[in-house]
């Protein structure tokens, strides 16, 4: 059982169905056989909004105040994905930046984590709480005032709290597909970066890019957060409305090779960096067969391989048409092949009996 922090922005919460969706990837992740605590910014829009409120209250609001304000943007949306977590089926608490026990220093709007306690965080997952915390806020060591992060800096919660508790993954999820030129939601001519160096994306975050806030960056390389790379093709609305490949494995590869790139130049030492190939993520039933017949190929990257085919719809279809609680035997089968295939890690929901396998497979393989 891994635990994992997932991080999630405005756009990913801008409103009630996409909540719903966050959950359901959060109790996929739980079923996998995970612990899961969740970062989210406040929904789309809600930052600025209380921002406008303030200024028509007053031009020159007080710092200390506004920090107050603008706090319960993301305090909103840790309480709606809690309770949309717990309508799934799966205990959930949410925790305010104070009640998780990010302590910062004392300067408003833009402070800096002093340490994180995370007792009650540690305590809720031992009692097997999914746990959602608001991030882009602490709290003063002395006086308790709320402060916060500046913005974007609900990434620095996600990978501080990461670090803290020492997670095995921290997966921040953005609306992007890597680091352009300009922001392509406004400037439709603007062109994705092939390679960013560490020092540059400091640069870029610090004079207002929205991928990843300044503090973030310097954050996961300081404490060597491991971060997994993961191929998608098209994003998780539309992924599976007929992908197309040329190639599909030379095109993963190119893919693969690019977010290794972002990563390292970010700073995120080279043994830190796994790679998924995404089966089930914007592939068609023969394309994730193919991705497991021909895993060996990722071998060329120089990364460990890390596959999830735990109950997948391909393996419900070969299975004719088994529910996901079924497909138990399938998922040893593709687990296996993809260990003889190369994969050095795999991410399932019946971790125990998978676990029981590889260690035969691994045996038979050394032997």
């Amino acid at each position: 059982m891994s635990l994992i922090v997932q991080k999630y922005g405005g756009t990913s919460v801008a409103n009630i169905e996409r909540i719903k969706a966050v959950a359901e990837r959060v109790a996929k992740t739980i079923k996998e056989g995970n612990s899961v605590i969740v970062v989210v910014s406040a929904m789309s829009g809600e930052t600025d909004k209380l921002i406008g409120f303030a200024q028509q209250i007053s031009p020159n609001p007080s710092e200390r105040e506004m920090d107050l304000l603008l706090s319960s943007g993301e305090r909103v949306t840790s309480a709606l994905t809690a309770m949309a977590i717990e309508a799934l089926g799966h205990k959930a608490r949410a925790f305010s930046g104070r009640q998780a026990g990010i302590i910062t220093d004392t300067v408003h709007t833009k402070a800096r984590i002093a340490k994180i306690t995370g007792e009650r965080i540690k305590k809720a997952i031992a009692d097997g709480y999914a746990v959602v915390i608001a991030g882009f806020q602490g709290v003063t060591e002395g006086e308790s005032d709320v402060t916060t992060l500046g913005r974007g800096g609900s990434d620095l919660s996600a990978v501080a709290v990461a670090a803290a508790v020492n997670a095995e993954l921290c997966e921040i999820y953005t609306d992007v597909d890597g680091v352009y030129t300009t922001d392509p939601n406004i400037v439709p001519e603007a062109r994705k970066l092939e390679k960013i160096s560490y020092e540059e994306m400091l640069e870029l975050a610090s004079l207002g890019a929205k991928v990843l806030q300044t503090r973030s960056v310097e954050f996961a390389k300081k404490y060597k957060v491991p971060v997994v790379v993961m191929h998608i093709k098209g994003k998780p609305r539309d992924m599976q409305i007929n992908p197309v490949y040329e190639a599909l494995i030379p095109e993963i590869l190119d893919y693969l090779r690019g977010s290794i790139k972002l990563a390292s130049d970010a700073g995120i030492p080279d043994n830190m960096i796994v790679i998924d190939p995404g089966i089930g993520f914007g592939k068609t039933f023969e394309q994730n067969l193919n991705i497991i017949h021909n895993l060996q190929e990722f071998a060329l990257l120089e990364k460990p391989v890390l596959i999830g085919v735990s109950r997948k719809a391909f393996i419900g279809k070969i299975l004719g048409d088994a529910p996901a609680g079924e497909r138990l035997e399938g998922t040893a089968a593709a687990c296996t092949i993809g260990i003889l295939r190369g994969a050095n890690i795999l991410r399932v929901h019946d971790v125990k009996f998978i676990a029981r396998i590889a260690s035969m497979t691994d045996a038979i393989i050394k032997s």
